[in-house]
This record gives structure tokens, C-alpha cells and sequence, in this order.
């Protein structure tokens, strides 16, 4: 919905900018759709419901800018994914999401529930296509560097290396501890 509000004042002065949203079908689809609607918006939004992870990545790399407007987020790897495919992020300052993005040098981050922020940090990016690239292609650096899985599970590793083991729990005939 914020998100909505924020593209409804972007959309006059941008004839060429759609809005693509995509996520899971659930209750909030619905409410979205008519809020679409209600702003005038039908013909500029298009909703794409439960895709498959590999059309979901080709929906981002579509994008001119991935925006996630959240309220609560306890990580983002969604954020991750736009970063890996080198698109500009704009993303809500909720949860785990600073942890991801830095304003200015990865992103931009904006308060949550802000729409006027947030169509700001969306035109700041648009109308800044250098910026906006540099900012991609350090986030993209990041997330091969510091997110992969391969970073990840090394990262766990050692923490497990560093970790008293505990032998398995004897069980019983059944297999039950």
C-alpha cells in the first residue's frame, strides 16, 4: 500500500513508469488491487502473483529499480537478490534491511510508512542513472563478497568451529532420544 501511494505520485510525471508487484497471493493482493484501482493506477500496475523463484529473478532484472516497502523485515534476502542481479534498491529501514543496505553507498533506505520519502529515494534513483549504477554494482560486490552461500556457510563453519560439540543424544529402540 505504501508503495502504491508512493508510485501515484511518480505516475503523473512519469508516463513511461509501470509498477510490476510480485510476491506471494494472500490477503493483502486483494486490498492492493482495489487500492490500484480507487488511485487511478489499473492501468499502470501489474500484479504477478506467486511466480517461480527463476521468474521472480527475471522480474527483477527487469527492473529499472527494486523497491521493497516494507514495515517488517527480519533480513531481506529478497534485497540480496536484487543486489546479486545489479539492480538500484530502494528499501524501508526496518528489521534486517540496514544490515544489507547502507544509504547512499548500497541503496537508498527510507523510513517506513513514508510514501513521500519513499517516491523521493525512487526519483533520486531514476533520475540519477550513474549514481543509481555505482550504488548497484557496490551492492552487487557485496553480496558476492559478504552474503554468498559459500561466504555464509564458511561463516558458520568457524562458528561451529569455535563451538564445544555435544555428542548425539542415545536413543532408544524406536530411535526416539
Amino acid at each position: 500500500d505504501v508503495l502504491l501511494e508512493a508510485f501515484v505520485m511518480l505516475a503523473a510525471e512519469r508516463a513511461d513508469l509501470d509498477l510490476v508487484l510480485a510476491g506471494r497471493e494472500g490477503a493483502t493482493l486483494a486490498a492492493n488491487r482495489g487500492q490500484a484501482e480507487r488511485l487511478g493506477l489499473s492501468e499502470r500496475v501489474l500484479f504477478l502473483p506467486d511466480l517461480t523463484h527463476d521468474h521472480a529473478l527475471g522480474v527483477i532484472r527487469d527492473a529499472a529499480v527494486f523497491a521493497l516497502a516494507s514495515r517488517y523485515e527480519p533480513f531481506g534476502i529478497v534485497l540480496l537478490e536484487a543486489g546479486a542481479q545489479g539492480v538500484p534498491v530502494v528499501a524501508s529501514r526496518v528489521g534486517g534491511v540496514p544490515e544489507i543496505i547502507a544509504d547512499g553507498k548500497y541503496g537508498r533506505l527510507v523510513p517506513p510508512d513514508d510514501a513521500d520519502a519513499l517516491a523521493c529515494a525512487i526519483a533520486e534513483v531514476l533520475d540519477a542513472p550513474d549514481t543509481a549504477g555505482r550504488m548497484a554494482e557496490a551492492l552487487q560486490r557485496r553480496v558476492r563478497e559478504v552474503f554468498s552461500w559459500r561466504r555464509v556457510a564458511e561463516r558458520y563453519l568457524q562458528m561451529a568451529g569455535t563451538a564445544p560439540l555435544r555428542p548425539a543424544p542415545a536413543t532408544d529402540r524406536e530411535g526416539l532420544p
